[in-house]
């Protein structure tokens, strides 16, 4: 699977990471939303699932993404970028693969 994180997406999940005591982030992509298109999100995680796909960012490979079975088809290919101009402040997941994609997250 191809995941690219920018650099400043990196930092924020660093700085998370620390904050929070976890190494784990959760990138979920699906078609769930009421308009049809796709949504992503990105959360916090405990922990890997025995079938979720190990991600690792930052320098050290200190911070881990993952993305389920499920997520895979949405965020393969994908860029995880983190915004924060006066319109959006969070992480972005772009994929120039999906046609349509929708700015509220998967439920």
């Amino acid at each position: 699977m191809e995941l690219t994180v920018t650099p400043k997406a990196v930092r924020r999940f660093e700085r998370l990471a620390a904050r929070q005591g976890t190494e784990w982030f959760r990138v979920d992509g699906a078609q769930d939303c009421e308009c049809g298109k796709i949504g992503f999100r990105v959360e916090l995680a405990e922990a890997p699932s025995a079938e979720d796909e190990v991600v690792r960012v930052a320098g050290d490979g200190s911070i881990g993404l993952l993305v389920s079975p499920a997520s895979r088809p949405y965020v393969d290919g994908s860029t995880v970028d983190f915004s924060d101009d006066l319109m959006h402040t969070g992480f972005v997941v772009e994929n120039p693969h999906v046609q349509t994609w929708c700015g509220r997250a998967p439920q």
